[in-house]
């Protein structure tokens, strides 16, 4: 095991590099500027999402018009862009790429490995019959098509075109600028006609294996542009937002009234409905909106603890929400064995990770919501715990020592 070695004052302290990293890496989120607005965006997101899961019967003002599922996934787009910093462009472009590296794609495949051993217990002693057995095409080729390899960590395959995004982006502005050519608002227009031809070339059939990440990624890839362009005209928009929110609104309003056909998308599988300029500019209008109304928001959650750390998790609960789901239904299921539990479907525990148990109508559900967003999220903090209580004594008897 690799050591660190500390200076303090002529003491020698020494601690395991891993336990050193993941005490300052808990350090860096403790203690880093905190912005109210995103982390209030990105935890209604995150809970946007696990509601979806939770057999997607949880009501939403104005679900049947604009449900979150339409948008959810550009919000945490158009948030790392937000959070671009324009030095990525020239002298911080590698660190940019190894960060990105350390923070998604290592932790993907290292969670990836945990889950494929579990997908392969359980389906072999036929507790469950999806997902797939651990091998090499399962844990590192199919993440990279469509991320649906294991099951218990089926949400995360967002991560993955998340990095995509994010390292083309920053490959594409390192190469122009380099040129003398980087123009935020032309680049903005250019990916947005390559999302609008990502969504075409979908609607024609080409969102099968390979070309599903190919396409996928591309209909995301102006978003992230997007929040670094947002951010310079945020302070704009947020004083004028009596303004912003209704011609906005009414906007939305005519494109779903007065266009003819569905308006949909269902970015996992690159399945969309509808005009693709008229998508996109929906998306548009929607991260707009919905970031000028948080800004109203801003001053009652300023001082929440809960929204800055549900905004700082949001890969924690991305990747493990979906096994909880799992664990409260294999609960009841162990319990029915012995126990008469009233319409559970033994059937749809073993086929589908998405089942949720009703009871006696859909309200259950929302403790399902509760259960598969907090354990992930209570786990996380007593790890944090943990890390910082195992460092803090390791260098506290070096010190002594």
């Amino acid at each position: 095991m690799q050591w660190l070695h500390l200076d303090t004052g002529g003491d020698l302290v020494q601690a395991p590099m891993y336990l050193t990293r993941q005490y300052n890496k808990i350090q860096k989120i403790q203690t880093r500027a905190t912005n109210t607005k995103m982390n209030f965006i990105k935890a209604f997101a995150i809970f946007a999402v696990v509601c979806v899961h939770c057999n997607g019967s949880i009501t939403y003002f104005m679900g049947d018009w604009l449900h979150p599922s339409f948008y959810y996934l550009t919000v945490f787009v158009f948030v790392a862009g937000y959070f671009y910093k324009k030095e990525n462009d020239s002298n911080n472009f590698w660190r940019f790429i190894q960060q990105k590296c350390l923070t998604l794609v290592i932790p993907y495949f290292t969670w990836n490995l945990f889950y494929g051993i579990l997908s392969t217990v359980v389906r072999k002693v036929g507790l469950v019959e999806y997902g797939d057995d651990l091998s090499f095409a399962s844990l590192f080729v199919r993440p990279w098509i469509d991320g649906h390899q294991y099951h218990f960590n089926i949400a995360s395959w967002f991560l993955l075109s998340l990095f995509l995004v994010s390292v083309f982006t920053c490959t594409l502005r390192a190469i122009l600028q380099k040129m003398h050519l980087l123009n935020d608002y032309l680049l903005l227009a250019a990916l947005f006609a390559v999302s609008i031809l990502s969504v075409l070339y979908a609607q024609r059939g080409y969102n099968t294996d390979w070309l599903l990440c190919f396409v996928r990624a591309g209909f995301l890839l102006p978003f992230f542009q997007l929040g670094f362009v947002y951010k310079k005209f945020e302070k704009i928009l947020d004083e004028n937002r009596l303004i912003v929110i209704p011609v906005l609104t009414v906007a939305l309003y005519l494109i779903f009234v007065l266009n003819q056909g569905p308006l949909g998308l269902n970015c996992v599988f690159a399945r969309f409905d509808g005009n693709p300029l008229l998508l996109i500019m929906t998306q548009i209008i929607v991260l707009v909106l919905f970031s000028t109304v948080c800004s109203i928001l801003v001053p009652s959650f300023e001082s929440s603890k809960l929204i800055r750390y549900i905004g700082d998790h949001t890969f924690t609960v991305m990747m493990h929400h979906p096994v909880w789901i799992f664990f409260a239904n294999t609960v009841l299921y162990a319990l029915s064995r012995f126990l008469h539990i009233t319409s559970f479907d033994v059937e749809q525990y073993r086929t589908t990770i998405w089942y949720c148990y009703p009871w006696r109508d859909s309200r259950n559900y929302l403790f399902y919501v509760a259960f598969a967003m907090f354990m992930p999220l209570l786990l996380k903090w007593a790890w944090d715990k943990v890390i910082v209580l195992l460092y803090q004594k390791k260098t506290k008897k070096n010190l002594s020592s």
